[in-house]
């Protein structure tokens, strides 16, 4: 078994969680866990079965082989001891496993977390950008799609799952705003970015996105990018932004989503649109990017795998930091490669 280094009182190790596949993990920690509660009596007969059903091309799984995961999934999180599992929130502990061990493994940490964007418009113009952040291009042509020809001179901004800052710091620079404030719920990013982003008129918190630390009308504009497919509730997050905009403010969204029920059916591309039918917020413009988010994928291949191999990560480790990635080859590329997946962006107002 490959250790990854404890850093900031945090280890994982992908091995814990075998037998299970990419597809099982997510099920079941995503949907499994939240929905069959820790008193009832049948719950890992009905958790095997649920997530059996829902990933039929994986192999079948055993209740004892479920729960056992699970219990070492906590054990290696350290909440087996703090707290009771019937408390605990499987999209939350999910995120905490994705990204806070991203955050351990590499060195240096990320900058930037998204897959990126390449303009594939005929004869589009290239982003000017400064030499620091050429190494970041198409990270940050992902925010510039998303923000557009928004004006933000001004403006109050603020960003929902702001990872480890790039986004934030590189908008700050560049544009003529008023102050851009960045949540996010892992308090280890939070303290990356307060670490390294150091600018005036940018500042950093927790917050979680379905209860955002703010009074109404704070915002002028709210951000998330390639974060909400993670959410218990996107209708939750959705109330939440539209009580945090002023009138008029204007929420500029990206994401993944399947074209099918793989997640289930709150969590798949009608669903989303949806649920922003009934937000109450107006939807101004939105846009099928998944080209656009395949060929930044496709030209950053040769740089993932140079981090995985300069940062020693191998075997079980490797083989889920490969799906984490969508490096071409894994369960999550093909994916977004076959159009089970779709990545949107939209204007909401």
């Amino acid at each position: 078994m490959q250790e990854i280094k404890e850093q900031n009182g945090w280890q994982f190790d992908y091995s814990v969680v075998e037998p299970l596949d990419w597809g099982q993990l997510r099920t079941l920690l995503w949907d499994a866990v939240d929905k069959f509660p820790a008193s009832a009596t049948d719950r890992w007969e009905s958790i095997s079965e649920f997530v059996n059903q829902r990933c039929p091309n994986s192999s079948v799984q055993s209740p004892s082989t479920y729960k056992t995961v699970f219990e070492r999934i906590l054990r290696n999180t350290s909440q087996m001891d703090e707290e009771s599992t019937e408390k605990i929130d499987g999209c939350k502990l999910w995120t905490k496993i994705l990204y806070q061990t991203a955050q351990t493994i590499f060195s240096p940490n990320p900058v930037f977390m998204n897959l990126g964007f390449v303009d594939l418009t005929p004869l589009a113009p290239t982003l000017k950008l400064n030499q620091e952040d050429e190494i970041y291009r198409l990270a940050i042509q992902l925010y510039h799609h998303v923000i557009g020809d928004a004006d933000l001179t001004g403006k109050d901004i603020l960003e929902v799952g702001c990872g480890c800052g790039g986004g934030a710091s590189y908008l700050t620079r560049t544009r003529p705003l008023k102050s851009y404030l960045g949540v996010d719920i892992l308090p280890r990013h939070i303290e990356i970015c307060n670490q390294v982003h150091r600018l005036p008129k940018l500042s950093f918190q927790p917050g979680d996105a379905e209860n955002l630390p703010f009074p109404d009308q704070t915002f002028d504009v709210v951000i998330n990018i390639e974060s909400s497919h993670s959410y218990p509730s996107m209708d939750k997050f959705l109330s939440e932004v539209k009580r945090v905009l002023r009138p008029g403010g204007e929420f500029r969204l990206a994401d993944l989503r399947p074209t099918n029920n793989e997640w289930n059916s709150k969590r798949n591309l009608s669903a989303l649109r949806q649920q922003i039918a009934q937000s109450g917020l107006c939807l101004i413009a939105q846009t099928n990017i998944t080209e656009n988010v395949l060929a930044a994928m496709d030209a950053l291949e040769n740089v993932k795998q140079m981090m995985l191999d300069l940062n020693g990560v191998s075997g079980t480790n490797r083989q889920h930091f490969e799906e984490i990635m969508l490096c071409q080859g894994s369960f999550n590329y093909s994916k977004l490669k076959n159009g089970d997946w779709e990545y949107w962006s939209f204007v909401l107002q």
